[in-house]
Parts: C-alpha cells; sequence; structure tokens
C-alpha cells in the first residue's frame, strides 16, 4: 500500500537500540515458560514475576503515550519525529493543535528557516482560521478570557492591525504562563540564563514540550541600546520594549497566535491524554 504524499519525506520512527536489547531480555523471559511450570510452581512465578517487572514494559508503554501524545492536527502525519519539532521550536515555531496538518507537514519539510518563514507568510490567513477554530472549542470557564482576547488580536490581524495583534498576542503568552505557572516559575521557564533548552527538554511532558519550547525560543534575551540586532522573527523582549518597525510583520503574528493558541489548548487540557506527563527523552 502506498503511502500518503509526503509521507515519505518525513524521518522514520527510530526504535532504540538499548529498546531492542530490553525486548531481546523481554524474549528470553518468555520461551522457558512452559519448562518453568513443569519444574515447580514457584519457579514459574519467580519468571513471571521478572516478566511483569522488566523494564521493557516502561519503555513500551512510554513509546504509546507519546504517540498518542500528538494533537489531531499532528495525528495524520506519520513519521512525526520529535526531532522536527525541536528544529521549529528553535525558532519559535510551535504545531501543537494549530496549524491544520497540510500547514504543519510543510513546516515540517521545509530545510530552512527562510523557508519556514516563507510558509507562516504564504498561509497567514488560514492559520488565523485555524487559531480561531480552536479557540472556539476552549471551555474552561477560567481560559475563556484569554480565548477571548486572542480572538480579538486575531480580529485585529484580519484588519490589518499587524502590530496591535502581536502585542496582543505577546500579552496573552505572558499573562497565560503567570496564570499557570505562577510568576516565578514562569520567569525562570522563559529565562534563558537560568533554563536551556536542553533542560526543558529533559524536564517536560511531550505536549508541554512543543508548547513551551517555542515560547522559551521567542524570550531570548535582548536589551534595547545594547548594540544587538533586532530580530525580524517574533521576539517578546523586542515586542514589548523596542517597538519599532523591523519586529512586527504578519510572519511574527502568525507565530505568536499560534503560540497563544496552543498555550490555551494544552491548559485546557482537552488534546491530553489522561493528563499523564510523559517525560520526553533526552537526545
Amino acid at each position: 500500500m502506498n503511502s500518503p504524499p509526503g509521507d515519505d519525506e518525513l524521518p522514520p520512527v527510530v526504535v532504540p537500540a538499548h529498546l531492542t536489547a530490553a525486548l531481546t531480555q523481554f524474549a528470553g523471559y518468555v520461551s522457558p515458560i512452559a519448562t518453568l511450570v513443569s519444574e515447580g510452581w514457584q519457579r514459574f512465578v519467580d519468571g513471571f514475576r521478572r516478566v511483569l517487572e522488566h523494564p521493557v514494559w516502561a519503555e513500551i508503554a512510554d513509546l504509546a503515550t507519546r504517540a498518542h501524545a500528538l494533537p489531531p492536527n499532528l495525528q495524520e502525519i506519520r513519521g512525526l519525529a520529535l526531532v522536527g519539532t525541536q528544529c521549529l521550536a528553535e525558532e519559535g515555531i510551535t504545531i501543537y493543535a494549530v496549524p491544520r496538518a497540510a500547514t504543519a507537514r510543510r513546516l515540517l519539510l521545509a530545510e530552512t528557516p527562510q523557508a519556514r518563514r516563507r510558509v507562516l507568510g504564504d498561509c497567514f490567513h488560514s492559520i488565523l482560521d485555524d487559531c480561531e477554530a480552536e479557540l472556539g472549542r476552549c471551555n474552561r470557564m477560567e481560559l475563556v478570557p484569554y480565548a477571548r482576547i486572542t480572538s480579538r488580536a486575531i480580529a485585529a490581524a484580519r484588519d490589518g492591525h499587524t502590530e496591535a495583534a502581536q502585542a496582543l498576542g505577546a500579552n496573552v503568552v505572558d499573562s497565560l504562563l503567570a496564570q499557570r505557572y505562577g510568576w516565578r516559575r514562569s520567569r525562570d521557564l522563559t529565562n534563558h540564563t537560568k533554563t536551556t533548552s536542553v533542560e526543558l527538554l529533559s524536564q517536560l511532558a511531550v505536549a508541554e514540550y512543543m508548547v513551551i519550547a517555542p515560547i522559551y525560543a521567542s524570550y531570548m534575551a535582548y536589551w534595547p541600546g545594547g548594540g544587538q540586532p533586532v530580530p525580524h522573527r517574533f521576539a517578546r523582549h523586542v515586542t514589548t520594549h523596542h517597538a519599532i518597525p523591523r519586529q512586527f510583520s504578519r510572519r511574527n503574528v502568525a507565530q505568536v497566535l499560534m503560540q497563544a493558541t496552543s498555550l490555551i489548548a494544552l491548559f485546557s487540557g482537552e488534546l491530553r491524554v489522561g493528563g499523564a506527563a510523559t517525560r520526553v527523552p533526552p537526545g
């Protein structure tokens, strides 16, 4: 059976070598069971206990949970690898819950930052539509006000008020982080001098990482007057503290509105699997 168009271009899921070895050892426990029964009940019980306690089950459960941790917009993209989302996260782009699968696929397959920026521009209007549709599914009372404000930012973007939409989106992201994690924890999560991207990868659940890591990247250190070039991509500190035309663009609006919408989707709990906190394996 042929794969859907584009699937073969995505990196395949690779089973780690240590998991393969664990499965081989697991098989070694299973094969002698019949012999264990004939040699004595106690030996059978001991062998069966070793089977049940074997760490391979935790590995398998982790892989299964990771697979189901993908939100609906990503579930149709076979072969989606965490390394792909990491690449996007480093540029402040999230694909959790939004945008639609076709746009997410284009972002994953784009080979350069410039190509990914072009996707944000080309799909700007559909990204706004996707964010609005996802926000319409928010039914958690404590999050509804944030969803409404984000919807107003979308309306501003549609009316051509790019600067207002980007600034409002940045404010929603900042407010949501403080509301969910508390002021100190939210600052630690986004402070590049206190937290590294590697630490985020090892500490956060899969879904959380897909949402928080791009936001972390957008909180890059920047001080007006410090001689640093003003970045083209969305940067929270530049948007807040150095409002100049170079920083404001439709592409950046798409970035920050996807971040705000993804946060709301994550915090609403609608897309999480039983509230499980599956850790992202390092590397």
